[in-house]
């Protein structure tokens, strides 16, 4: 809908699922879960910093067993500031790593979400990060 482009990972597909609004994209699955991404914004006044804690927040009320292990500052091709926060979870009985990537579109914010098993390769990390990099909003 022009609400963001961006250069998904090779091999990976877009897909439109039942109660997303946006499509997601699902990578090649190992075992029995695929990595994905999922894409969600939301109004929010705030600096992208304050965006970002408010979400750390909502995380450890919601998902008490998580463990917030980094954040980082990052940038896109387009020059867009990003911030990066890693978080180790249980989910349904299964060892997550979920990394959201956070975006500041003026008055509506963005979280773009990684989410892999912990177990699994890491091969899909540094590929997510450099697709995310080309992340770039609808004007």
């Amino acid at each position: 809908d022009g609400a963001f482009t961006m250069i998904a990972p090779e091999g990976w597909e877009v897909r439109e699922l039942a109660g997303f609004k946006y499509n997601v994209i699902i990578g090649p699955a190992s075992s029995d879960f695929a990595p994905n991404l999922n894409f969600v914004d939301e109004a929010f006044a705030g600096s992208l910093e304050d965006y970002v804690a408010a979400n750390e927040k909502t995380i450890a009320k919601l998902l008490p067993n998580a463990k917030v292990t980094g954040q980082f500052d990052m940038t896109t091709v387009a020059g867009e500031p990003m911030i990066k926060m890693t978080v180790e979870d249980t989910q349904y009985d299964r060892d997550l790593l979920q990394v959201f990537y956070f975006c500041d579109g003026g008055a509506r914010k963005w979280v773009v979400t990684y989410s892999r098993a912990r177990d699994e390769d890491s091969k899909w990390d540094d590929v997510v990060d450099a697709a995310m990099q080309t992340f770039t909003l609808g004007k």
